[in-house]
């Protein structure tokens, strides 16, 4: 999906089918991908995401900082999900388990000339009817892509651990990046860049870091 679809323009909510979305009792569609500055965004788990990527505000005794318009950050269509099943066929029976993302958010600021950006996604795993409680490795791939001419600047895989307890069926999971820098053009960094956030299982099977047999 990456390969296909990584870089071409998406925006707005990304929904599961909705076949699948009701045999697995969960809604039809996710939360429409959130930013830092977007006081509409709502719901805890996003203002609590949200929280987590702000950068600290300088001391009242500094200048303040110059104000720079984030990046918009997007869920890529086709990426919102990760499903793995076991041996056999790949049907709603035979899940092992399911990634999904619910939110992102992402915060920046202006350090000399580059952007410094903290981005985060929140999500669960839900487990399927051959699924069992365990250790397991999110792969979120969080992408930069620059509009002029829709290259990545930043395109990082991150493996984001997430438990299933003994007796539950379902955990949260959350990323938090690290200070990411790209370049500064001007203030309205949103006509510049945009983030775009999904589920890499290609290049995390590339890179080793999962198993399993997986559909998109």
């Amino acid at each position: 999906m990456w390969h296909a679809l990584a870089f071409a323009k998406s925006f707005g909510k990304v929904c599961w089918p909705v076949a699948f979305a009701a045999a697995l009792g969960l809604a039809g569609c996710a939360h429409a991908p959130g930013s830092f500055d977007d006081p509409d965004s709502g719901g805890s788990t996003f203002s609590n995401l949200a929280a987590l990527v702000q950068f600290k505000k300088p001391p009242p005794s500094q200048a303040p900082a110059e104000h720079v318009v984030c990046p918009d950050i997007i869920i890529l269509d086709g990426t919102a999900n990760d499903r793995v099943y076991g041996k056999g066929d790949q049907t709603n029976e035979n899940l092992r388990y399911q990634f999904s993302l619910n939110d992102v958010a992402r915060d920046c600021k202006i350090d000399g000339n580059q952007i410094s950006l903290k981005i985060g996604a929140a999500g669960k795993i839900l487990l399927g009817p051959v699924g069992a409680p365990g250790n397991f490795t999110a792969p979120v791939r969080i992408a930069i892509v620059r509009e002029s001419d829709q290259d990545p600047v930043v395109s990082k895989l991150y493996g984001v651990p997430v438990t299933v307890p003994a007796g539950k069926s379902e955990a949260p999971f959350t990323l938090v990046t690290d200070q990411i820098e790209i370049p500064y053009t001007h203030a309205n960094a949103q006509h510049d860049y945009t983030i775009k956030v999904g589920f890499d299982a290609a290049g995390a099977t590339k890179t080793g870091r999962t198993r399993g047999r997986r559909h998109h």
